[in-house]
């Protein structure tokens, strides 16, 4: 699980730093924060649905990451 996280946090680190270095995602942002809270969020999730199938796991995520995209981005 440890090397997992590390691989995980690694990726979304550099997908977000991607995504800072292509005028994306606002520079001033906290990457670290942003990516751990996105982990935590989906731990939960994961979480929450193994105690209740019947949640409808795609839909909650694609609501936070719209929201966390909405958070992030440059705005035009």
């Amino acid at each position: 699980f440890v090397r997992l996280y590390k691989v995980l946090n690694r990726w979304l680190i550099t997908t977000f730093e991607q995504g800072i270095e292509a005028g994306e995602i606002r520079p001033d942002i906290d990457v670290p924060h942003e990516v751990s809270t996105l982990v935590a969020y989906l731990d939960g999730m994961r979480m929450q649905w193994f105690f209740e199938v019947n949640r409808n796991l795609g839909t909650s995520v694609r609501i936070y990451v719209d929201d966390m995209v909405e958070r992030v981005r440059v705005k035009p």
